[in-house]
C-alpha cells in the first residue's frame, strides 16, 4: 500500500507573523503595471489625445471667458467713478462755463452707455452691480432738462468729442450747481452721487452673498 504524505501546511505561528497586504496598495501596484500612454495601440492614443485636447480648449475658453469678463466688470466701475468725480466737482464749483469739464462729463457719459450696452448684450452683467440703479441713475440724467428744451442726455450725447458748448447746457449746469448749494440733500446731484455708489455696492450690502 502505496503512502501519500499530507501536504505540508504553514504553522499557526508563521500564519500570525505574516504580514497583510493593503488592499489600496495592491491597487496602485496593478495601475503601475498597466500600460502607459505612449504604449496604447494608435487609435486608442488617437481617442486620449483627442478628449485631453478638447479638455484644455475648453478650460482655454472659459478662463478667456472669465478675463473678459472680469475686465468689463472693471472698467464698468471706473466709468462709474469717474462720472462720480464729475457731479462731486459741479457739487463744489460752477462747472457751466468750463468747456474741459463739458467735454470729461460727455465722455463719461458716452462711455457709461457703451459699456452698459456692451454689458447688456453679452449677458454678462454678473452681481457685481445693481444694474437696476444704475438704469435709474442714466435714465433720470438723460430726461433731467431744467424747463429747457432739450434734455441733459440730449446734450451730453452730442457735445462728446464736439467743440460746442451751447447756452441751454450752459444753464442747466449752473441750475444744478446752485441747486445742490440751496437744497443739498434733496438736489438731482447728490441723489444721482448716492443711486452710482449703491449700484455698485452689492457685495457690501450682503456679506454672505
Amino acid at each position: 500500500m502505496t503512502f501519500f504524505p499530507e501536504p505540508i501546511r504553514p504553522s499557526k505561528e508563521r500564519e500570525k507573523n505574516q504580514i497583510p497586504v493593503d488592499p489600496i496598495e495592491m491597487e496602485a501596484n496593478k495601475k503601475d503595471q498597466e500600460p502607459h500612454v505612449w504604449e496604447l495601440p494608435a487609435d486608442q492614443r488617437k481617442t486620449y489625445y483627442g478628449a485631453l485636447i478638447t479638455m484644455l480648449r475648453e478650460c482655454v475658453t472659459l478662463s478667456l471667458q472669465l478675463k473678459d469678463q472680469s475686465g468689463m466688470h472693471s472698467a464698468l466701475s471706473l466709468d462709474i467713478l469717474f462720472l462720480q468725480e464729475l457731479l462731486h466737482r459741479l457739487m463744489e464749483t460752477d462747472q457751466s462755463q468750463n468747456s474741459r469739464f463739458a467735454q470729461a462729463l460727455s465722455q463719461a457719459w458716452h462711455a457709461l452707455l457703451v459699456r452698459l450696452h456692451t454689458l447688456s448684450k453679452s449677458n454678462k452683467m454678473g452681481e457685481e452691480f445693481d444694474f437696476v440703479i444704475l438704469n435709474s441713475v442714466v435714465e433720470e440724467m438723460d430726461d433731467y432738462s431744467s424747463n429747457q428744451e432739450k434734455t441733459l442726455g440730449f446734450y451730453l450725447t452730442e457735445l462728446h468729442e464736439k467743440d460746442w458748448l451751447p447756452t441751454p447746457f450752459i444753464d442747466m449746469l449752473y441750475n444744478l450747481h446752485h441747486e445742490y448749494q440751496f437744497h443739498r440733500d434733496t438736489s438731482h446731484l447728490q441723489k444721482w452721487s448716492t443711486l452710482l455708489k449703491k449700484s455698485q455696492n452689492l457685495q457690501q450690502k450682503d456679506p454672505e452673498r
